[in-house]
């Protein structure tokens, strides 16, 4: 390793240096009180999130005349960046946007409130929501954000595209090696310039599913829970798929992580990618509004162990502040949103497909509801009953090793390094973030 952090690793020693003074994670102190008084609801999304959370905050207002909420919204990367800073200053909204990948430094370092006695009363109730899900707003054996919104990463391809190869689907509980075979097939009657996949050499969420299919953990109490030996291997792959031309150059990795409408697979440049279960049907639209296709099908991450599943859920929720000075009002909200049919309606799953079966059912049943939302219930719905879902639970700094893959397999890719060494690399820095 150089000299120079990596700006994400500056970020978190800086989180948790600005955290020290708040301790560890706070406990409640006394009852909730009356709903009733002004709350913050701090979120990051576009303009259309927008109108969505205000429909559901002029839904809770009805609910409970007198009280109001105020929210604050910013872009994904800003909204980020900002918690560290007001966390630091005592500053969050009392309601506050969380994920499963980055809640826990502010869980842990005292900024965030423990849920569990909110729960235990009544005050917010979790009953609907899936407990695998559940546990991704734990930390430290404690609740502290409530999952309002499931993502799963499955395989997604251009199902048009893909029939003009001749290569059929993807089979039922198909391997890795089922599916490097898959890949190569369908590179073998693409025309030039055109590819089989996206890379997802780099991807770390993909990694995740490539470790869980093996029915490891991903992370344990010392950092990284799985042999190095795995991690050798999902290199090993994606790198002889990328020399071979079977993926995209990895030149277009940037391409990646873009707007969706850039991505290879959505410019018809790659057959096949993961993607969020939402992202499906986005690309499916840019595809069409390009005569480049009319459906993009998806079919679930392949499987090393039988009984395993390679499709972790990661989960976008609602926590509250520490320092909040009107929990009850925020515990109502947080419940309003995760539970109240009208909310459901009103939000329509627009950070992550809701996960509980009766907020689910809201949505299939109700006539406004777009398809592509429908679409995206349906199947969380079928992996949930197929119990073909891995469930995780993030440390801090997991954040770093976004970064760190990517570079890495880059490095790889553009010869600039050799696997062992990159494996080397990986675990060393996870040792140093997750520490």
């Amino acid at each position: 390793m150089g000299t120079r952090a990596p700006r994400t690793w500056i970020a978190v020693i800086a989180l948790t240096t600005l955290l020290t003074g708040c301790g560890s994670a706070v406990e409640q102190q006394t009852a909730p009180g009356e709903i009733g008084g002004s709350v913050d609801y701090g979120y990051w999304g576009n303009p259309s999130r927008a109108e969505r959370v205000a429909a559901v905050v002029e839904g809770f207002r009805s609910v409970h005349p007198g009280t109001r909420v105020s929210s604050q919204v910013g872009a994904y990367q800003s909204y980020i960046e900002r918690l560290t800073v007001r966390a630091a200053g005592r500053d969050l909204p009392c309601v506050t946007s969380m994920q499963s990948t980055f809640f826990a430094p502010y869980a842990t370092q005292g900024a965030l409130l423990p849920l569990d006695d909110l729960i235990a009363d009544g005050s917010i109730d979790v009953s609907d929501i899936p407990e695998d899900v559940l546990e991704s707003g734990m930390a430290e054996g404690r609740q502290f954000m409530i999952p309002t919104g499931s993502y799963v990463r499955p395989v997604a391809y251009n199902a048009d595209l893909l029939a003009s190869t001749g290569v059929g689907p993807p089979p039922p509980g198909w391997d890795w090696a089922g599916y490097e075979q898959w890949l190569r097939a369908i590179d073998a009657r693409l025309p030039e310039g055109v590819y089989a996949t996206e890379i997802e050499g780099s991807n770390l969420m993909s990694l995740f599913s490539f470790v869980a299919s093996h029915d490891q953990e991903f992370f344990d109490d010392d950092g990284l829970g799985f042999p190095p030996e795995l991690l050798r291997e999902w290199f090993a792959m994606w790198e002889g798929l990328t020399r071979d031309g079977v993926s995209v150059p990895a030149s277009m990795i940037p391409d990646q992580t873009n707007n969706m409408e850039s991505t290879p697979m959505a410019r018809g440049v790659a057959v096949a990618g993961t993607k969020d279960i939402p992202h499906l049907t986005i690309h499916e639209r840019v595809l069409q509004s390009s005569g480049l296709g009319d459906e993009v099908a998806w079919a679930t991450n392949p499987v090393a162990v039988p009984g395993a599943s390679g499709n972790v859920i990661g989960s976008n929720g609602l926590a509250i502040s520490a320092d909040c000075d009107n929990v009850a009002t925020s515990a109502a909200f947080i419940d309003y949103f995760a539970n109240d049919p009208a909310a459901i309606s009103a939000y329509q799953s627009d950070n992550g497909v809701v996960p509980g079966s009766r907020s689910q059912q809201v949505l299939l049943d109700d006539a406004d509801t777009p398809e592509g939302v429908q679409r995206s219930v349906r199947v969380l719905r079928e992996l949930s009953e197929d119990s073909d879902i891995a469930s995780m639970t993030y440390p801090q700094g997991i954040q770093i090793l976004t970064g760190e893959l990517r570079r890495l397999f880059e490095d790889i890719a553009f010869g600039r390094t050799d696997i062992d060494t990159a494996v080397e690399s990986f675990y060393a820095e996870a040792r140093q973030a997750l520490s």
